[in-house]
């Protein structure tokens, strides 16, 4: 007997699979990086996009870009959960694919990574590049671009601050929102103080439609090269228009996007001559894991393995500001946990991490004293179901929040 249509059966499949045909192929490069090669016959020519691979500047897959929308989030209808107290709602997590403008005065921030280059590259030209998915046509859609003075991470970056104590009203650790450092707030909200942002904004821009749009950031991109500036990235924010709680004019593909790694934001970089990359590699601490292990049941505390690359961003940040960069981390970590760090791309550790399962990096394993994994911490990817933001890897607030619990399990009871 014929029942009708049936319906077909849902499998969840972890880690997902893109279905695109161009996935894993290489990424051509635009029309506008070919312009540019034309106009700069003899410069080095790049274009920087999460994933991209960079061999002629050290990087195997380029990890640098971060980037988070959020709202006015003020207003007292805002979501029907916001009070003119103030809110600090960030969008870096939950919708980590794409970037809003307008609307509800929505903004976006973006910021890359620019440490491979030594302080003395010139930069001839600099376009970022964004790509429009979605832009109603009723909107004025006239956008600044300001350069920003502070850190931000993409969990949170929204009105109030970049690490604000509002993202979690009840601190999770002893009456404190982070085990090490405090939060770091705007001086004004919406990044409005002097301190927040450069006093004048770097470019504009508009897009009334769908398709790549571009901002010319030359002089910001030389000055955060120089170290003239600290590269904290731009804010890309609506200079007009009516607020509508809840909507968004103009939407934007994400650094993180899964669908096509070609539309996802580029920065494209005319760096004069071909200057030399700034050499990078890993110190490795304890490689010799049966000594570290004898050293952590004498000691009582769990492992920490830190896995990191040279060819990363995220690790070689990670290592500079973090573990070798910061005093207070330093003393959380040495207090709870034997420290190892070992180099990813040393062939003799291949066989040791992929029975741990590191994928990604940097990662951080959790080993008890018998050398039993106990958990890994490791960066987010497109096609990954769990992990951390990769910025998590560049706070000590939100790096010792996240490293927490799993050392105090992985503890011994004594």
């Amino acid at each position: 007997m014929d029942t009708g249509p049936t319906l077909g059966r849902i499998v969840k499949r972890l880690p997902f699979t893109i279905e695109n045909p161009a996935f894993g192929k290489p990424v051509a490069e635009l029309p506008q990086t070919a312009m540019l090669r034309r106009k700069h016959p003899g410069a080095t020519v790049v274009e920087l996009f999460q994933d991209a691979p960079l061999r002629q500047l050290g990087i195997a897959a380029y990890d640098g870009v971060r980037d988070v929308y959020f709202g006015d989030g003020r207003g007292a209808n805002f979501g029907g959960s916001c009070t003119n107290r103030g809110c600090d709602l960030s969008y870096g997590t939950d919708l980590r694919f794409q970037l809003h403008l307008g609307g509800e005065a929505r903004r976006s921030l973006i910021r890359y990574d620019l440490a491979m280059l030594p302080p003395d590259a010139r930069v001839a030209r600099a376009l970022l590049l964004l790509h429009t998915e979605e832009a109603d046509a009723k909107a004025e859609h006239r956008y600044r671009v300001v350069a920003l003075r502070k850190r931000w991470s993409e969990t949170a970056a929204g009105v109030m601050g970049g690490l604000n104590a509002t993202n979690s009203p009840t601190p999770r650790s002893r009456g404190r929102l982070y085990p090490v450092g405090e939060t770091e707030n705007w001086e004004e909200p919406l990044y409005r103080g002097a301190s927040d942002r450069q006093p004048e904004p770097v470019a504009a821009l508009e897009n009334d439609a769908t398709g790549w749009v571009s901002a010319d950031l030359t002089g910001a991109v030389q000055k955060w090269v120089s170290g003239e500036w600290p590269n904290h990235g731009v804010a890309i924010e609506p200079t007009g228009g009516t607020l509508a709680y809840g909507r968004h004019d103009v939407r934007l593909t994400a650094s993180d996007y899964p669908g096509d790694p070609a539309l996802r934001p580029r920065l494209l970089l005319v760096l004069e001559g071909a200057p030399e990359p700034v050499e990078a590699k890993v110190g490795e601490v304890r490689a010799d894991l049966d000594a570290a292990m004898a050293r952590a049941k004498e000691a009582g505390k769990p492992l920490l393995v830190h896995v990191l690359s040279a060819r990363s961003l995220t690790s070689r940040s990670f290592a500079a500001r973090l573990l070798d960069g910061s005093p207070a981390l330093r003393e959380f970590l040495d207090a709870r946990a034997v420290e190892v760090r070992l180099d990813a791309d040393r062939p003799e550790h291949a066989e040791r991490l992929k029975a741990w399962g590191v994928r990604r990096l940097p990662a951080s394993v959790v080993l008890s004293p018998q050398g039993e994994r106990m958990a890994l911490l490791e960066p987010f990817d497109f096609d990954a179901p769990f992990g951390l933001m990769r910025s998590a890897f560049e706070f000590e607030q939100l790096y010792s929040r996240a490293v927490e619990g799993p050392l105090r399990r992985a503890t011994p009871a004594r």
